[in-house]
């Protein structure tokens, strides 16, 4: 599948927001809003497909600080940790 997925209408059975999808790309919104079908769920399935036909091969992980950088923290690191402050008026 090719072109623009997501659009927010109005929400489906399952309380979850549907979705368009269309064939190619037309060359306005409008042409594109026309030519395209609510599809009820999540648009994630098909963005998933749609990248990964395009992402080539998965590569492992690089273990952090195993490049030219060191490691800051050891995982999750320090800002996790961290409790953030409100600012006061």
């Amino acid at each position: 599948m090719q072109g623009g997925r997501v659009g927010r209408n109005e929400r489906g059975a399952a309380g979850r927001y549907p979705h368009r999808v269309a064939d190619g790309v037309p060359e306005t919104p409008e042409a594109w809003l026309g030519s395209s079908r609510e599809r009820e769920g999540s648009w994630w399935p098909d963005w998933d497909e749609w990248q990964s036909a395009h992402a080539g091969e998965l590569v492992p992980a690089r273990a952090p600080g195993g490049g030219g950088l060191k490691a800051i923290t050891p995982a999750p690191g320090a800002y996790v940790r961290e409790r953030a402050t409100q600012a006061k008026d």
